[in-house]
């Protein structure tokens, strides 16, 4: 089973003076907890860790496809709680599109859960 792990990015490079260090950061931690959290068996995958460099070219509707022709290959999204997931469109789009792709979708915390369900209209 394979499971798309979200992090912000671009709102990360926004916010902070275009770090990639500190994007790479959380999106570790997105991986630690994902790792806490479910089975050691399923397999996952970082659109951060996988995209950051090899398309930090691209433009954001282009990775933002990437990322959901990756979901599409996913049985999981999971949705850590790290600084920026709130407010973050990319995680928000990701969210939305795996909803519609009928994707299970696991979220590190219900406070995090409770409002991207709000902003998605209580899907």
């Amino acid at each position: 089973m394979k499971v798309y792990v979200a992090s912000p990015y671009d709102t990360v490079l926004r916010a902070c003076n275009d770090n990639k260090r500190y994007a790479r950061e959380l999106a570790l931690k997105a991986l630690s907890q994902a790792n806490e959290m479910l089975d050691s068996k399923m397999e996952l995958f970082s659109p951060v860790m996988a995209f950051m460099n090899a398309y930090a070219d691209k433009s954001r509707e282009y990775v933002m496809q990437r990322c959901f022709e990756e979901i599409d290959g996913c049985d999981v999204i999971f949705i850590p709680d790290v600084r920026f997931v709130k407010s973050s469109k990319g995680i928000q789009d990701e969210f939305s599109y795996g909803i519609k792709q009928s994707k299970t979708v696991i979220f590190y915390s219900d406070d995090t859960k409770e409002a991207f369900k709000k902003r998605a209209g209580n899907v």
